[in-house]
């Protein structure tokens, strides 16, 4: 089973790949691109399911992140698809994800170098 820090990283991964595709775009550029729009869409069902993975004890150590709305947008993405409020994902990805991803940048320790031989 991997550990919180493989989820924390998936979760990094993610809030890299929405900041880097959303940046410089406007609300209505982002809307009119069906590509990133679909885009951000599944990276924020792997940022979902990864906060899902995330023991309830790091989430608990940690219960200023909104961690349960994270998990509830993955769960409309997949199960409601067809109320997604486009505005609420962009909201999110504006102002909830940039404070996500620095939070998770100080959380991931880095892998011990490797010694080859």
């Amino acid at each position: 089973m991997p550990s919180d820090q493989a989820h924390l990283q998936d979760l990094l991964n993610a809030c890299d790949y929405l900041l880097r595709t959303t940046a410089g775009v406007t609300v209505e550029q982002f809307l009119a691109d069906e590509d990133k729009l679909y885009g951000v869409q599944h990276q924020i069902m792997i940022a979902g399911e990864a906060v899902k993975r995330l023991s309830a004890a790091f989430r608990a150590a940690h219960a200023d992140i909104p961690w349960a709305d994270l998990a509830a947008m993955r769960d409309v993405l997949i199960h409601r698809y067809d109320e997604v409020d486009t505005d609420v994902l962009w909201q999110t990805i504006q102002k909830d994800i940039p404070v996500l991803r620095d939070f998770l940048a100080g959380q991931i320790r880095p892998l011990p170098p490797r010694h080859d031989d």
